[in-house]
């Protein structure tokens, strides 16, 4: 029943999605027709369902509670199997919910759901709810909160600009993305949406969220992005996240890096968000200024991330990770300085490594040519 509830949804069959729902149960119903629409409007390619425990159901049973597993994913060709287990990030992105089903006859239909996230998730999604406005482009889908959807049409504008900039990386990247999604949130639901730490500090305004390294979904803080021209910076930087280290985990199989080469990571994304800018025409100059000119002055590329709750701080690691990886375009060109980075946040490999593998030198030389560079700069 509920696997023919899925292939429908991929169909655009809603008589074939709701099929199995109550019809007295308004609410329920309700909440169906939300998910089939908001579904439907993120370009879901794939949705299947899996059992947490099969529940003991005896014959004559007016209705039963079941954990049930949605996995999904968005404008992909392929997607992996769902796995129906807890705090691990492999398989399918997906949910966990309870169906409550009552029997109708001689059959069972969903009678209510209940979001049932485990403690380690990225849930709840921001299309768990349904209460999304949504605008399309050309590339990319922008959903938005109710409370911030008077700058839909603002934000798919900068979006789909942003969007030609990131597929020349994606190209650059071996990585082509189907679609973009950015979801536009306002204060609270910045707090809520996607359950990330990192929404918690001051100086975080915009977020790429990769979802179990299948695929990655941007969210922006609208409180913190008042601008046209910062509105525009932050999507492009994000953007930059999702080329550069999205869909690392095709194959659902493979365990998520744990990298904090932040330096390279944050460089790369502020490369691609400025683009075509160079780092020398950033904005973020003066505060790299003061942090090369304080007792604090970093003597290697590789710095560790600054405080993320501190917007002044933040600005000058962003501005200095910049003029890292512009210094390696510079010296050693676009092509092997995308190799390097690859080899570092796509491969897992040690800074060194990836140097003596792409730049056919040691990364201690590397890091040397490009400090001198960059103090040419300030």
């Amino acid at each position: 029943m509920l696997q023919e509830q899925a292939a429908a949804l991929i169909r655009g069959d809603e008589a074939g999605w709701m099929a199995p729902v109550d019809p007295a149960q308004v609410d329920t119903v309700a909440y169906f027709r939300k998910r089939f629409r908001v579904l439907r409007a993120l370009h879901v390619s794939h949705f299947s369902y899996s059992r947490g425990n099969t529940p003991a159901v005896e014959d004559g049973d007016q209705g039963f509670r079941d954990t049930i597993y949605s996995g999904f994913c968005f404008s992909l060709t392929s997607c992996p199997a769902i796995m129906p287990v807890d705090g691990v990030e492999l398989g399918a992105p997906r949910i966990r919910e309870t169906f409550a089903f009552t029997r109708a006859a001689d059959r069972y239909l969903i009678g209510s759901v209940v979001a049932d996230p485990p403690e380690a998730s990225r849930e709840p999604m921001p299309w768990q709810t349904g209460d999304l406005v949504f605008a399309e482009g050309k590339r990319v889908t922008v959903a938005a909160a109710p409370a911030v959807a008077g700058r839909l049409a603002e934000a798919l504008a900068v979006a789909e600009k942003s969007a030609v900039v990131a597929d020349r990386f994606a190209g650059l990247f071996g990585n082509p993305q189907q679609r973009y999604r950015v979801y536009l949130a306002d204060d609270k639901q910045w707090q809520r949406w996607f359950r990330s730490p990192m929404a918690r500090n001051k100086a975080v305004i915009g977020l790429t969220i990769p979802i179990n390294g299948v695929q990655s979904e941007i969210m922006i803080k609208m409180s913190g992005n008042g601008s046209r021209a910062g509105l525009a910076a932050t999507v492009q930087h994000e953007m930059g996240h999702v080329v550069s280290l999205g869909n690392i985990n095709t194959t659902g199989q493979q365990v998520a890096l744990d990298l904090h080469e932040e330096w390279l990571t944050e460089g790369i994304a502020e490369y691609i968000g400025r683009y075509p800018s160079r780092s020398a025409q950033s904005p973020r100059l003066p505060a790299v200024r003061q942090l090369l000119g304080g007792a604090g002055r970093p003597r290697s590329l590789q710095v560790s991330a600054l405080d993320w709750d501190d917007p002044k701080k933040i600005n000058a690691f962003y501005g200095y990770g910049h003029l890292a990886v512009d210094c390696l375009s510079r010296t050693f060109g676009e092509p092997r300085m995308v190799a390097f980075v690859s080899a570092m946040a796509r491969a897992g490999n040690t800074a060194d490594v990836a140097s003596r593998n792409v730049f056919e030198k040691p990364f201690a030389d590397v890091d040397k040519t490009c400090l001198a560079w960059i103090s040419d700069q300030i």
